[in-house]
């Protein structure tokens, strides 16, 4: 490793950019480099910005007057007109102000002062503008006047202020250097009675390389005119001398930190900064450079020096073309399999036996970092620790003692005497109805055949649809009492896993006991701990399998099947297995199976976000808690919630890669049986299943969940239990009517099976 000087920085520039930071160490790059090249192709100053030459200036000020109208006039009699001569009081303006005498009213002063400012006055201001100097005074005291354009603004009204631009007239030839103070003053004199006040000075400059300002006060207030004094001998009344006195506002403007600046000593000090920081960290700086080597360079120049007991190899030879690590000035590389460059280990063929040690090591603690540590306290071997006995332990904090007494009931003094009523019988009232026996009316005849077919319960078979209503309701009272079940085996591992959170220490002593007594054997106690520690992490309590899982039903079904006449029902909470003679294309097997748990029904809220909220009714079931459809939206990614909040469909060929979102899976295009759609739903739980709702030549692709099926295996004896968001409606559906609509959808390549 050697020192960094310019050129050295320069040849590795790009490289070395990326391990500084700093504005002023990052700007040393460009700085060596214009200095390597005498700024050939730069166009900084020689010195401080202050030092070129202002190409434009431009500003404003603003100046108030206040001008006393002169009294003194002549009267021409042969004219009649009272002339005011201007030039005297004040000397910048030819002109004269007159006033006719043939009126019937003379004027007043009021009158003559008000015809002055509106008629006069303006001009007035205006050629004094005009007589404004500027002059720019240099530190040693050299004045220079700055030609500059005065443009008037605004009009003219006693006292208030004008506003007048500033703009260069010609080509400048003064720097900013130059101007240390600024002199406004008007080259003419003015009565003491009138007053001119310079209000505010705004100038900036422009220089090829800064935008500045020389000025900005607001508040000058200062005057700018010239008084006349003249002084007598009073030896002799024939000396006296006329002296002009200069009243003008002077402006100090002093250079700022930025017009000072010296760019090209700017760019010595940061390339020395530079060089010095790269040299300060020698080796941080040469580790970026060996890092970022190209392959091939590392390569080429790996390839120039000889591995030692290589047999004449190159380095490059013997060693993968990667950078492990850097140690001080050496590059570690790994020595490729097949070559050993150590004459120690050239007859060793174990490394991990050659460096196992020969006495066993004593034991060390390591202490590993991590973001934080979950720790639990449990009962060590020390025999000064007491052991709790949960029997005679009380709980305070789950089942505290009352420390308050009964309250006692207020003292008083009142009797406790109370009203017993009238308590005499009186008459009980006579029935307001008299049964009579009526006689026997005579038999109809003619029409004892239509009244006894009228009779029959059965004429009118469900003319209501009562029958039909009340199995519906039936039907669904059972689903809901199969939830309800469900919650209360929820609740129930819930307050078990509680429980054995608490008391899992002495569950797990109390089983270890009973083995150790010879109550229980080892099989049993090992199970009971499982079953313990089960509980504990929460592990949901075994569900019994379905009816037509078991083996009892199997057989029971199978015996039944192969008689004449079958007909058996077995029945357990919302299953239902039913076996009897069998229909055309039946089985003869009625079945009823409800996919356990809770799936909820939801209403979408737009027309086109059906697959949006079944996404939610499914996850809601798997998750065992209510989704709101945004929530579950934004589980899926902010791309479908983009797109259900914008009414937007789900295309087909989006499918797959929304129920990967929603950690679900699809199932392949086929056309379902009976049984497969009913394994289905005992395998995965609910489904959501895609179809056409409006068969024919119009499309209505929409998404519905299935979640039970029942019948007798037929396809118009079986039928679906579906939840449908449109409307958030549940109902029952045909298998015929609903493959239907399923296999309108087939020849679209888009998954309409998907699940858990």
């Amino acid at each position: 490793m050697s020192l960094f000087e310019h050129q050295k920085i320069l040849r590795w520039r790009n490289t070395l950019r990326r391990a500084v930071y700093g504005q002023k160490l990052i700007r040393g790059f460009d700085a060596i480099e214009r200095i390597a090249n005498n700024y050939a192709d730069s166009d900084l100053p020689i010195g401080s910005y202050a030092d070129e030459v202002i190409e434009d200036f431009v500003g404003n000020f603003s100046i108030s007057f206040e001008l006393k109208r002169p009294y003194k006039s002549v009267i021409d009699d042969m004219k009649k007109k009272e002339t005011y001569d201007l030039n005297m009081p004040f000397p910048w303006f030819f002109g004269s102000m007159e006033f006719t005498l043939e009126r019937e009213v003379p004027l007043t002063e009021a009158e003559k002062d008000a015809i002055f400012e509106t008629q006069y006055a303006p001009e007035i201001v205006r050629t004094f503008i005009d007589e404004i100097e500027i002059d720019a005074i240099a530190e040693d005291g050299t004045e220079r006047p700055l030609d500059l354009d005065f443009t008037l603004l605004s009009n003219y009204n006693r006292g208030v202020p004008l506003e007048v631009k500033l703009a260069s007239r010609v080509t400048q030839n003064i720097t900013r250097r130059q101007i240390k103070h600024l002199r406004f003053r008007a080259n003419t004199t003015v009565e003491a009675s009138s007053k001119i006040i310079l209000r505010s000075v705004y100038l900036y400059y422009r220089t090829k390389h800064l935008n500045e300002s020389i000025v900005r006060n607001s508040r000058v207030n200062n005057d700018i005119i010239n008084k006349v004094e003249v002084s007598t001998d009073l030896n002799t009344s024939l000396n006296s001398e006329t002296q002009i006195k200069t009243d003008a506002a002077l402006i100090y403007t002093p250079l700022s930190d930025k017009e000072l600046r010296d760019p090209r000593k700017e760019d010595r000090e940061a390339a020395a900064t530079l060089v010095s920081f790269l040299n300060e960290h020698l080796e941080m700086a040469h580790k970026v450079i060996w890092y970022s080597m190209d392959a091939s360079r590392l390569f080429g120049l790996l390839d120039g020096y000889i591995a030692p007991n290589s047999g004449g190899k190159s380095v490059a030879s013997v060693v993968e073309n990667k950078i492990m690590g850097i140690v001080g000035n050496n590059l570690v590389l790994k020595v490729v399999p097949g070559e050993r460059l150590d004459p120690v280990f050239k007859g060793v063929e174990d490394l991990l036996a050659y460096y196992q040690p020969t006495t066993k090591p004593d034991p060390f603690r390591i202490s590993v970092p991590t973001k934080g540590v979950y720790a639990e306290s449990v009962m060590g071997k020390c025999n000064s620790c007491e052991e709790i006995d949960d029997s005679r332990h009380w709980r305070f904090s789950e089942v505290p003692c009352d420390a308050k007494a009964t309250t006692i009931d207020p003292i008083s003094t009142s009797t406790r005497r109370s009203d017993v009523g009238n308590l005499q019988v009186k008459d009980l009232p006579s029935s307001i109805i008299a049964m009579q026996m009526a006689p026997a009316s005579p038999d109809p005849t003619g029409l004892g055949a239509a009244l006894n077919l009228l009779g029959k319960s059965d004429v009118f078979k469900d003319m209501t649809g009562l029958a039909g209503t009340q199995a519906n309701a039936l039907k669904a009272l059972e689903t809901t009492s199969q939830s309800v079940t469900d919650l209360v085996g929820m609740a129930a591992d819930l307050k078990k896993q509680d429980a054995m959170k608490k008391d899992i220490g002495k569950t797990l002593k109390t089983i270890q006991e009973a083995e150790s007594s010879k109550q229980i054997s080892r099989d049993q106690a090992n199970k009971l701990a499982y079953s313990a520690l089960s509980s504990m992490v929460g592990e949901p309590t075994a569900k019994p399998a379905n009816l037509t899982q078991e083996k009892d039903v199997q057989d029971l079904i199978k015996s039944q099947s192969q008689q004449k006449a079958p007909n058996i029902k077995i029945s357990r909470g919302t299953e239902l297995v039913e076996v009897n003679e069998p229909k055309t294309g039946g089985t003869g097997i009625y079945f009823d199976y409800t996919v356990p748990g809770i799936v909820p029904i939801i209403a979408q809220p737009s027309s086109m976000t059906c697959w949006a909220t079944v996404a939610t009714m499914m996850m809601s079931w798997k998750d065992k808690k209510s989704h709101t459809i945004e929530a579950a939206m934004d589980k899926a990614g902010a791309k479908y919630r983009a797109m259900f909040d914008a009414n937007q469909g789900l295309p087909a060929e989006e499918h797959g890669d929304f129920a990967k979102a929603c950690k679900m899976t699809g199932e392949p295009p086929m056309c379902y049986t009976v049984n497969g759609m009913r394994e289905l739903l005992e395998l995965h739980g609910p489904l959501i299943v895609i179809a056409d709702e409006a068969p024919g030549d119009l499309w209505a692709i929409h998404a519905r969940v299935v979640r039970g099926i029942y019948g007798d295996g037929t396809v118009d004896g079986t039928s679906l239990r579906i939840n449908d968001p449109a409307g958030g409606r549940r109902y029952t559906e045909s298998f015929r009517a609903f493959t239907t609509k399923y296999e309108e959808v087939a020849d679209a390549p888009r998954l309409q099976v998907m699940h858990f």
